[in-house]
């Protein structure tokens, strides 16, 4: 999986499990509502050999604070997710 941080959305894309994404969701859907961001989720895609995978697109009502930008990021690397714009690779 990666995710890709824009100023009011969070998009996570390759996926290629239900489980996976739902392990994930379940984490940091209760972070964003406790901290007050109000998410609203886009499915796309499917996790077919040979696809892109599950592309899920979270919009959130205001731009996440530092202090939240950094715990989601660090919630994610835990489950594996590869941070885009961090390191010199593409994603």
């Amino acid at each position: 999986m990666k995710a890709k941080f824009n100023s009011n959305s969070i998009t996570i894309y390759g996926t290629m499990s239900y489980n996976e994404l739902k392990y994930l969701l379940d984490e940091i859907t209760p972070l964003l509502l406790t901290h007050g961001y109000r998410p609203t989720y886009y499915f796309e895609g499917s996790p077919v050999t040979g696809s892109e995978g599950l592309v899920v697109e979270i919009k959130i009502e205001r731009p996440l604070s530092q202090e939240d930008l950094t715990l989601v990021k660090k919630l994610m690397r835990v489950f594996g997710v590869e941070i885009c714009g961090e390191t010199n690779e593409r994603c």
